[in-house]
């Protein structure tokens, strides 16, 4: 994207779910956070920023996270993010490190629990990612994250949502068991040699359940039947 007449920085950033551009002006007017033509999201001045930064103390959480992805893609240098966004270097480090440790910018407060940050579809991509690729790594799954739904979030962030989504390591393992081709295969040549009224079906989640029921019985009881 060309830089318009009058500007010196023209950088973009991605922030959770829209893309966004840093604009400065030379003269000292201020420096904007602009969504391109088709994002959501509104335009939002450095100078309000900065005031409430001088207000109160509190920092906004999106810019906390573009001065995290300015930083990190390497924008702008570490100072003139900092003139920019209106926070200390000390202040700068504190949330990097929150973000390295916790997956978020800032600590939740009022709620127990940890904060959710991906909505219901983000959820159900995930799913299908796993459910398609179950021997991915998180970071291959955060890049196609960034890709095609346009949200940067922790690889912390991404494990906890599966874990609540129950996709444990075990179903992961079991997923990518039935998704071996060759084993597959083996079993389809094996199974073609018998007649079709030979085969016969069976729920496997029944199949588990009854195991785990007998296993948690008594020895003495299993013995019994």
């Amino acid at each position: 994207m060309p830089s318009p007449p009058a500007l010196t920085v023209n950088s973009t950033y991605q922030s959770m779910s829209h893309l966004c551009v840093i604009r400065k002006s030379p003269k000292g007017g201020g420096t904007s956070f602009k969504a391109p033509t088709g994002a959501a999201a509104s335009v939002v001045t450095c100078d309000y920023f900065l005031t409430s930064v001088m207000g109160n103390r509190s920092i906004s959480r999106d810019v906390k996270i573009a001065a995290l992805n300015l930083y990190e893609k390497g924008h702008l240098p570490l100072k003139s993010i900092l003139a920019c966004v209106g926070f200390s270097r000390s202040t700068f480090f504190r949330v990097l490190k929150l973000w390295k440790t916790t997956g978020d910018v800032e600590r939740p407060q009022n709620c127990p629990g940890r904060p959710r940050f991906l909505v219901e579809e983000d959820v159900d991509y995930l799913i299908t990612l796993v459910q398609n690729r179950p021997d991915w790594f998180l970071d291959e799954i955060l890049k196609l994250l960034k890709k095609n739904r346009f949200i940067s979030v922790h690889y912390t962030t991404i494990h906890r949502e599966l874990v609540r989504a129950g996709m444990s390591l075990q179903v992961l393992q079991d997923i990518a068991e039935e998704r071996n081709e060759p084993a597959r295969l083996d079993f389809i040549r094996e199974i073609s040699d018998y007649p079709a009224d030979y085969l016969g079906f069976m729920d496997e989640t029944s199949k588990k359940r009854q195991n785990t029921r007998s296993s948690s019985r008594p020895r003495q009881e299993r013995s019994s039947h």
